[in-house]
C-alpha cells in the first residue's frame, strides 16, 4: 500500500446497488484497491425544490420525448416524486421514455428497491459513455435524428425533452440541444450549498492524517489528493477558511498548496496536495480557477478516477 498517500473524496457516501449486501463505497473500494487510503469527506448539502412540479409531471409520461439528467440528484429527485404519486397513480409508465446520462453514477440514482421499474425512463446505455454534460449533448442529437427515422412519419414532431436539473447547471448542454433545434423544459429539482462545517470537519481530517504517520521519519511528504466531483464542491473547499503553515517563501494563491501541519512539540509534517476531478466540467472549473496540473477521471466512474489518480 502507499502509505503516505491519501486520497479525500468531497462527496457524500453512496453504496453501489449491486454492493448493497456489503455497504461498501464503490469510490472508496475502487482507490482502496489501487493501494491508496480513502477519505470520505462531503462538503455538500442538498435540498429538493419543485417537488410539486415534477409530481406533476411524472403523472404523464405521454407529454415528453426524453428526461435528460447529469445528476444523480436529479435521479434522487424523481424518486422523491413518483413516492409522492405511487398510491394515486399507479397506471404510471414511463418504461416506453429514454433516458440520457452521462455515467452510471446519475443512472443508477433512477431507481428505488421498493419501486416498479415501469415509474422509470430505459436509460440509452450508450449515452453513459459520453462521460459529461458537454458530450452529452451530441449524442442526444444524434440518437434523436437515429430513433426519428424509425418513425413512420419523421417529419412528425417531438414532445419535448424533460432536463432536470441542479441550480449550480453549466449551460453547455441546453445551448447544444437549443443550437439544434431540439425543443427542451427545464426543470430545477435540487439545490446544493456548502456546508456550513467544512472547516473545522476538514483541519481534524488533515491533522488526523499527519498524525497518522507520526512519529514514523520521512523526508517524503504526505500526498494528499483532494477529489472534486462537481465545481460546486470544489468551490466549497477552495473557499474553506482552513489555516495552515505554508512553505517559506510560497506564493500559492490557495490555502492548502504548500502546506505543513504543526503537530505540536516540534513535529511537522510535509503535506503536498494534488487535485483531481471527476469529469470535464469540474476539471475545467478547477482550470478556470488557476490550477495547471489536474488529473481527470476518463469516465465518471470509480473505476476511472481511482485509476487516474494512481497513475497521476
Amino acid at each position: 500500500m502507499r502509505s503516505n498517500e491519501h486520497v479525500i473524496l468531497f462527496r457524500n457516501p453512496s453504496v453501489d446497488p449491486e454492493q448493497r449486501d456489503t455497504g461498501e463505497d464503490p469510490y472508496e473500494s475502487a482507490i482502496t484497491d489501487r493501494g491508496l487510503i480513502a477519505h470520505t469527506h462531503p462538503v455538500l448539502g442538498q435540498e429538493f425544490v419543485n417537488d410539486v412540479q415534477l409530481a406533476e409531471i411524472v403523472r404523464r409520461p405521454e407529454d415528453w420525448a426524453a428526461v435528460i439528467a447529469t445528476s444523480k440528484r436529479a435521479g434522487e429527485a424523481w424518486v422523491n416524486a413518483i413516492r409522492c404519486r405511487q398510491a394515486e397513480e399507479g397506471e404510471i409508465n414511463w418504461n416506453q421514455i429514454p433516458l440520457y446520462t452521462p455515467g452510471s453514477a446519475t443512472t443508477n440514482a433512477f431507481s428505488a428497491p421498493d419501486l416498479s421499474s415501469r415509474y422509470f425512463p430505459t436509460i440509452v446505455r450508450e449515452s453513459e459513455d459520453t462521460g459529461c454534460a458537454e458530450n452529452l449533448g451530441p449524442f442526444i442529437v444524434f440518437d434523436t435524428h437515429r430513433r426519428r427515422r424509425r418513425l413512420a412519419n419523421p417529419a412528425a414532431e417531438l414532445s419535448p425533452f424533460l432536463v432536470l436539473t441542479g441550480d449550480k447547471n453549466s449551460p453547455e448542454l441546453t445551448d447544444f440541444l437549443q443550437r439544434n433545434k431540439l425543443d427542451y423544459r427545464e426543470l430545477e429539482v435540487y439545490r446544493t450549498c456548502p456546508r456550513q462545517d467544512i472547516s473545522p470537519r476538514l483541519i481534524t481530517l488533515l491533522r488526523g492524517i499527519s498524525a497518522s504517520h507520526y512519529p514514523e521519519p520521512t523526508e517524503e511528504p504526505i500526498i494528499v489528493w483532494f477529489a472534486c466531483f462537481s465545481p460546486s464542491s470544489a468551490e466549497a473547499v477552495l473557499r474553506a477558511q482552513v489555516a495552515f503553515t505554508s512553505t517559506q517563501g510560497s506564493t500559492s494563491r490557495f490555502w492548502f498548496e504548500d502546506t505543513v501541519i504543526d503537530l505540536g512539540s516540534q513535529y511537522k509534517v510535509d503535506m503536498r496536495i494534488r487535485v483531481a476531478a471527476i469529469g470535464k466540467t469540474t476539471r475545467n472549473y478547477l482550470c478556470q480557477q488557476g490550477f495547471e496540473a489536474v488529473v481527470q477521471a476518463e469516465k465518471p466512474n470509480p473505476e476511472c478516477l481511482a485509476r487516474a489518480i494512481a497513475e497521476g
